[in-house]
């Protein structure tokens, strides 16, 4: 089965770079007469709806463009082919069966197809076709649960907002990579509302901290960064406030004990132990030149990525709300075993989260 120069597909989970690209390749090949232009929506409410966009699709491929010219079919965010209820529906399935042999058999001239989805499972024959027959182009987003995520995806935030003659602080640009996250169309929209935010002040190329705690609002990151902060704090009232709500939107307990809670106690615990060995500064770039340039005995305790290099961000935040009192390698054991507790026991999950926050907090 050779390839189809005909057919261009634009897969991954970084939906803003995928998108902008499939329209954009879209944009520079269709032709002028908008008649020979067909986009189609791949979003489908339910099976019986995926099957009909499979059929659109199909009478698109079998309908002559006006005039002989060539025609452009733009299949555009399709949400059925991941591995989710909706991708495994028999309507789906059928609607998929219907759409292969003419994408197997698809016209080497006279007609172009793209494609675009950021939800895909690469296991189904679907996409093993496509990845056969097609142009495959894949824009996948960082993966936060890798160590080191964040320095992976500072050079591209660094590169956007120098594009627009901005600058960031270095606290400000840690504090904005742990909000917003990996995705890179809410990374546009968010440098794009603080340019225009500067463009009304005397600094007009400078992000501070100040300025992303004022314009970047709660993503998925940054409720995992606030509900961090709120325990840093022992902030019980808000921590508790924050993970109740991601519990009533049906997220896992165990997703929020191993993204927010365990990784901001275990930032105390080497915090705590840092700061008895020498007198944590309240600056952040004093701080990373103290870390740089601290005994061998703190270098051997901080937690390091797969690269060995040090995520010195969340240690400052949690160097400055140190408790003297309290016994964080007692708190991480409490973690420890509410995550045991949530894995394996039948245990009430919302009442084992809020025991340990009540711990964690007093």
């Amino acid at each position: 089965m050779q390839k189809s120069p005909n057919i261009i597909t634009f897969f991954g989970s970084d939906e803003g770079k995928v998108s902008s690209k499939a329209q954009a390749y879209f944009d520079h090949i269709k032709p002028s007469d908008e008649l020979n232009c067909e986009i189609i929506s791949g979003q489908a409410d339910d099976s019986e709806q995926a099957l009909n966009i499979c059929l659109k699709v199909i009478e698109a491929i079998q309908t002559v463009s006006f005039f002989g010219d060539h025609k452009v079919i733009y299949l555009k965010q399709i949400n059925f082919l991941g591995g989710n209820v909706l991708g495994e529906s028999l309507a789906t399935l059928e609607g998929l069966a219907q759409l292969t042999p003419y994408l197997e058999q698809f016209p080497e001239t006279g007609v172009t197809i793209i494609i675009s989805a950021t939800q895909i499972d690469k296991r189904k024959s679907f996409y093993k076709l496509l990845s056969k027959i097609g142009d495959v182009h894949t824009y996948d987003a960082i993966d936060m649960s890798r160590d080191g995520w964040e320095r992976n995806i500072s050079p591209l935030i660094r590169k956007k907002v120098a594009q627009k003659n901005l600058k960031f602080t270095p606290d400000a640009l840690d504090l904005f990579i742990l909000l917003i996250g990996n995705q890179t169309r809410q990374i546009d929209v968010e440098i794009e509302k603080i340019s225009l935010y500067l463009s009304s002040h005397v600094d007009k190329s400078t992000i501070t901290k100040e300025i992303i705690e004022t314009l970047v609002p709660l993503t998925r990151a940054g409720i995992v960064f606030e509900i961090s902060r709120a325990l840093e704090k022992q902030n019980f009232k808000k921590a508790w406030k924050l993970v109740e709500e991601q519990l009533n939107q049906l997220k896992s307990p165990i997703e929020i004990i191993r993204a927010a809670i365990i990784p901001c106690v275990r930032n105390l615990y080497y915090a705590d132990l840092i700061k008895r060995e020498i007198n944590i500064a309240s600056d952040y770039k004093q701080f990373q030149a103290q870390l740089e340039t601290a005994p061998k005995s703190i270098q051997q305790i901080l937690p390091r990525n797969k690269k060995g290099v040090v995520s010195a961000y969340p240690l400052f935040l949690a160097s400055q709300n140190i408790n003297s009192n309290a016994n964080y390698l007692e708190n991480l054991h409490a973690c420890a075993q509410t995550d045991r507790l949530l894995v394996h026991s039948n245990q009430d999950s919302k009442l084992l989260l809020q025991q340990l926050i009540i711990k964690l907090t007093r």
